[in-house]
């Protein structure tokens, strides 16, 4: 994940659509974050890095999409079936 990271920084910066800085994908929590992330690992809870959180939200919106086009796949499929039964 962090490759992909990378070369989507190569990317945007060479689109001239931000600049290219080496903290551009950097996570900088808020402080409230940054404290709820302290106790969370000091009772030996896992914290997920910037990695994790955007690959859990990449898949998210992929399984979303998926759902979306089974719908509309399955839709199209039931219109078709009572176009052929009304035919016969």
């Amino acid at each position: 994940m962090d490759k992909l990271l990378n070369i989507f920084r190569r990317e945007l910066s060479s689109r001239g659509i931000v600049k290219d800085r080496d903290d551009l994908l950097l996570d900088q929590p808020s402080a409230m974050r940054a404290a709820l992330a302290f106790l969370k690992q000091s009772i030996g809870g896992k914290v997920p890095d910037f990695a994790s959180r955007t690959l859990a939200k990449i898949e998210s919106r992929r399984d979303e999409w998926w759902r979306e086009r089974t719908k509309t796949l399955s839709g199209k499929s039931r219109t078709a079936r009572r176009n052929r039964s009304t035919r016969c």
